[in-house]
């Protein structure tokens, strides 16, 4: 992580193997306002979420979509060696890291209507980013101009963020490749 970063996926340092510094440490020194990434489920988050009351959005998938790219995702980044139909009975049965993804989805899907969450769904980004953009715009109260909604949206779209190191991955792959001092390949 950067020094001055602003978004914290603040869980690093404690799965990457040979990870150089705390990432918790990291984001309790940040400035804010800053952005902080979890997979965490509801019952492992800081108890401290129920009480300041930070606000929280939940980006919810498509199973089906969310597990074949979690698949590749494992096979690059986790170097998993097996096929889809074993990966999908581990998904099945629990037997995989950031799951079960259901039950966490199905948590979150039932508190969505505390003053603190905004649940959006994947498939509504890819539909309609303009929507869900003035959404988030609600929820944080701020008010940005249509023309400053439309280059956020392009700077959102896949052809950009697919090039974008921050939010295509490369990072972590960089990272990864350097600690574990292995080559990953025909990751995209």
């Amino acid at each position: 992580m950067k020094p001055n970063a602003k978004s914290f996926y603040f869980r690093f340092s404690a799965f990457v193997l040979n990870y150089p510094g705390d990432t918790i440490d990291q984001l309790e020194k940040a400035s804010r306002p800053r952005h902080i990434q979890c997979h965490l489920p509801i019952a492992l988050l800081p108890k401290q979420i129920w009480s300041v009351r930070p606000k929280l959005i939940y980006c919810a998938r498509n199973p089906k979509d969310a597990t074949v790219s979690f698949f590749h995702h494992y096979r690059h980044i986790h170097g998993y060696q097996g096929n889809m139909p074993d990966f999908l009975d581990a998904v099945l049965s629990d037997q995989i890291l950031f799951g079960p993804q259901i039950p966490h989805t199905l948590d979150f899907w039932n508190i969505r209507k505390e003053m603190n969450i905004l649940f959006i769904h994947f498939e509504e980004m890819k539909m309609n980013m303009n929507a869900v953009l003035r959404r988030v715009c609600k929820y944080f109260n701020k008010s940005y101009t249509d023309q400053q909604l439309a280059e956020l949206e392009n700077h959102l779209s896949f052809d950009v963020m697919k090039n974008n190191k921050s939010a295509n991955n490369s990072c972590v792959l960089e990272l990864v490749e350097s600690l574990s001092g292995k080559k990953v390949e025909n990751f995209e």
